[in-house]
């Protein structure tokens, strides 16, 4: 969607990271024991509660409960319980809005309702785009499988 990413290993230093965080709030989610605490203790030098993986349950065991705000870098970092599964309902046209990448080249297109999927290139500019390799692949195909859960749960 045009948002930066960061893999980060186990044992991975991440002060290479701290000038992202600088003056900014910073929200940590996803689901329970991807290593988001683990993570926020990491980055600075916290010791917050966190757990192994269940062996039983092969997940997290949502060790965090409440939301925290913790102060780091004249910003904030905030903390958040995990989740076992995340369901975002939303309509196609929302979902070609909110690729971040696609929004310069999607005012281009022919027709506002464009989803970027059955169009031809002289009628689609995010088309245009990735033709000329101006969006990457991976993006788009990210877009097409997203659409077509869309579409599917109709």
């Amino acid at each position: 969607m045009g948002y930066d990413v960061f893999l980060l290993g186990k044992e991975e230093n991440l002060d290479h990271l701290h000038h992202l965080f600088t003056n900014k709030f910073t929200l940590f989610m996803g689901q329970s024991g991807v290593g988001k605490t683990t993570a926020i203790n990491k980055l600075g030098s916290f010791n917050y509660n966190t757990q192994t993986i269940s062996k039983a349950l092969g997940r997290g065991k949502h060790t965090t409960r409440v939301t925290q705000i913790i102060d780091f870098l004249d910003g904030f970092l905030i903390d958040t319980p995990g989740f076992s599964s995340l369901e975002v309902p939303m309509e196609e046209i929302e979902l070609a809005k909110s690729f971040k990448n696609f929004r310069e080249f999607a005012q281009f297109c022919k027709y506002r309702s464009c989803l970027h999927f059955n169009e031809n290139e002289n009628d689609c500019a995010i088309k245009l785009a990735l033709q000329n390799q101006e969006i990457e692949e991976f993006r788009y195909e990210n877009y097409l499988k997203l659409l077509k859960e869309i579409k599917e749960k109709r």
